[in-house]
């Protein structure tokens, strides 16, 4: 099984950083960490809404049937 790489390039901003600024995401096969594809800094800055704000535009923007 390979190492975790020391590296990696965030989708956001492009830059190349250390993997202790990937927050942990999810476990993968054999307990595998797997990281988020954004840095820690661009995640904090994306836009949060509140409950309000997202029952709003799901009313507006349904969801399609499957």
């Amino acid at each position: 099984m390979p190492a975790e790489l020391p590296f990696k390039v965030c989708t956001s901003c492009g830059i190349e950083k250390p993997m202790e600024q990937f927050s942990k995401n999810q476990y993968g096969k054999g307990d595998r960490i797997l990281r988020r594809p954004v840095c820690k800094k661009c995640y904090s800055k994306k836009v949060k809404i509140n409950k309000e704000q997202a029952e709003e535009y799901e009313r507006l923007h349904p969801r399609p049937a499957i």
